[in-house]
């Protein structure tokens, strides 16, 4: 005796197959993300030298570096005896932002703005025309004395 099934083979084949295409394009993979955008390059060489009339820092860039639009320049508040601890984090303030020239890789640019005598550190962050930052610069040092008149 055979059994008859009230579906007939080709709608269960063809029910089959739906299932299976169903179960391989299950929906969203993943949330849709922005084009990723290139990072900015960071200042590997600030360099800070006591002068006379403050403190020159000196940086490059890699040369075509056409991104990045300015710099922002930290300086941290003058440290006159060890920190705390020793993995406090220094504390930085914005002293000066500065425009990048088209064209140019090496930048100068002049502290002469001191609170007190001590230690102070500075930091350059690159940033670009939608003021999105980069990373930081090394930390260049310098020890800041009275001038004897």
């Amino acid at each position: 005796m055979r059994i008859r099934s009230s579906w007939p083979q080709p709608a269960l084949f063809i029910l089959f197959c739906c299932v299976v295409l169903m179960s391989m394009a299950c929906g969203v993979k993943a949330l849709p993300r922005p084009p990723r955008e290139p990072d900015l390059p960071k200042v590997k060489d600030l360099d800070a030298v006591i002068i006379e009339t403050g403190v020159q820092l000196t940086w490059s860039i890699p040369f075509g570096a056409e991104e990045v639009k300015r710099f922002n320049i930290y300086r941290s508040k003058p440290e006159t005896v060890e920190k705390p601890c020793p993995a406090c984090p220094r504390e930085y303030e914005l002293i000066r932002t500065v425009k990048a020239k088209v064209g140019r890789s090496y930048f100068q640019v002049f502290d002469r703005d001191f609170e007190a005598e001590g230690r102070y550190y500075y930091r350059v962050i690159p940033l670009d025309e939608k003021s999105r930052l980069g990373p930081d610069s090394n930390e260049a040092e310098v020890i800041v004395k009275r001038r004897r008149d």
